[in-house]
């Protein structure tokens, strides 16, 4: 017979773990992209480059290269969708 305390994960829990492996992933994504940028000497970024390059989903691309842009660390930096 089971305990009647079993121990069970809350959904809560599971969704912070999950919300900062996702924000920990985009943080490594963000840093790599800017490598990109500055490594190939990039003028112009296109959401698809970035999509291409890191093989993901043309939201999480935008979202870092608006990320990016909004904290003008390369303000020559143009982004193209």
């Amino acid at each position: 017979m089971k305990d009647s305390q079993s121990i069970s994960p809350d959904t809560n829990d599971i969704h912070k773990i999950i919300k900062n492996e996702t924000d920990a992933l985009t943080d490594i994504l963000h840093e790599q992209t800017l490598e990109l940028i500055f490594n190939e000497g990039l003028k112009v970024v296109k959401v698809s480059t970035v999509q291409h390059h890191f093989r993901i989903g043309y939201n999480r691309a935008a979202n870092i290269l608006e990320k990016i842009r909004k904290s003008n660390r390369n303000s020559n930096l143009k982004n193209k969708r």
